[in-house]
């Protein structure tokens, strides 16, 4: 199509200067922002991909902007990743109307921070339409337990409106509940498997099998790929990486970088949280006191998963009060807790504890029984080897001796 309009040659320029993403180009481009309604819309897309926070400030005073700019410069102001905008932003949730509080939310989940926490609750209890999906995401990927009804009413809308945007709102939810799920425990789901709603059955189903196949895997690996952390929250992402670079650093001595982590133990995500545990505890060989960190973060966890990784790997360190309730793991009625106890023990626990795992072997739960039949293999064949050892090293003294 031919160019004929007097201003596409500027937005060729402008186009041209985010894609090179020079800084010298922040100025003119915040010029043209402030300028030009039409122009400055696209001036916004060139900033977001510059980069430089030098727009930060320029972005947020475009928020107030009754036209496009404000669209643009919000998701401007989520890919630059500013936290200075987080409240700029809900403010223009709130001014914004329907139709555009999805690009707005959109951008603030992208920034990530805990103070949308309580502003994301509100709106689920008024009912503030718009963005209902993403508030629900945001709090459910932190197990917060206000997500849970929202969730499910949209699971029912599913059943009465079958489009895509229901269907969407539907996985949604299910994802929701799992994550509620493993943050609380199943109990607090639970009682939806048999819900008269189709949709509320199947989804709950399904996050009770999700529940137990994630915390299985969070418990032997920890989270193993950045995505395991929802894939919309860019925030959530960047932290996982950021907790395992901090253990890379702890390891070699870092106290930053191993604060960091203790920081970690505090998150409100499940995920994240383990994460921290896993890189603590690798630490802690060079690190002793890492365990009494450990055992603080027991004492003040409340996600069962939690509480038993961090169970784990004080057995790990051979805590004699972990192991011990290990071997009460191993009686559980939750089968992943029996798997893990059964694992660990296997891996890292004394004599003693084979009593304990020879009558998990009648276990109801075919996988708990497989795992303390290996557990004892592993305790059984690490003293053989301990005890080929000792009468390798007596024979070589006793031919010193002669």
């Amino acid at each position: 199509m031919a160019r004929s309009t007097e201003s596409e040659p500027r937005f060729d320029i402008i186009y041209a200067l985010g894609e090179i993403g020079d800084a010298r180009a922040v100025q003119p481009l915040v010029s043209v922002l402030k300028a030009d309604s039409k122009l400055g819309s696209h001036a916004a897309d060139a900033l977001a991909k510059v980069g430089d926070r030098r727009a930060v400030d320029p972005l947020i005073r475009a928020l107030k902007e009754d036209d496009e700019r404000r669209y643009r410069a919000a998701a401007a102001l989520a890919e630059i990743g500013d936290p200075r905008a987080i409240e700029p932003l809900l403010q223009a949730l709130h001014d914004a109307g329907t139709h555009r509080r999805y690009i707005i939310a959109t951008a603030l989940i992208r920034i990530g921070d805990e103070r949308l926490v309580e502003p994301f609750a509100e709106s689920l209890q008024r009912s503030e339409p718009g963005y209902e999906s993403i508030a629900i995401g945001f709090l459910g990927e932190r197990g917060d337990l206000r997500a849970l009804e929202p969730a499910v009413e949209r699971l029912r809308e599913v059943n009465r409106k079958d489009n895509v945007s229901t269907l969407l709102s539907g996985d949604l939810a299910a994802y929701t509940m799992a994550a509620i799920a493993i943050r609380h425990g199943a109990d607090r789901i639970r009682h939806l498997v048999s819900d008269p709603h189709r949709r509320v059955r199947a989804a709950a189903a399904q996050a009770m099998a999700e529940v137990a196949k994630k915390r299985y895997e969070l418990l032997l690996d920890g989270p193993r790929r950045s995505n395991s952390v929802k894939p919309s929250s860019r925030a959530g992402s960047d932290l996982l990486a950021e907790i395992r670079s901090a253990g890379s650093r702890a390891r070699s001595g870092d106290q930053q970088a191993l604060q960091r982590l203790k920081t970690g133990l505090k998150s409100p995500v499940v995920d994240l949280q383990i994460a921290a545990i896993a890189e603590l505890a690798r630490s802690q060989q060079s690190q002793p006191e890492i365990v009494t960190d450990l055992k603080q973060a027991l004492a003040e966890a409340s996600s069962p998963t939690v509480k038993l990784k961090i169970t784990g790997e004080l057995a790990k360190a051979q805590d004699l009060n972990a192991l011990k309730n290990l071997r009460q793991y191993l009686k559980s009625e939750d089968p992943v807790e029996r798997i893990y106890a059964g694992q660990i023990l296997g891996q890292e626990g004394p004599q003693g504890v084979a009593k304990e795992l020879v009558a998990a072997l009648e276990d109801d739960d075919t996988l708990a029984r497989v795992n303390a039949a290996t557990a004892i293999i592993r305790i059984l064949s690490a003293q053989a080897a301990a005890d080929r050892g000792a009468e390798s090293s007596a024979d070589v003294h006793q031919d010193d001796a002669e």
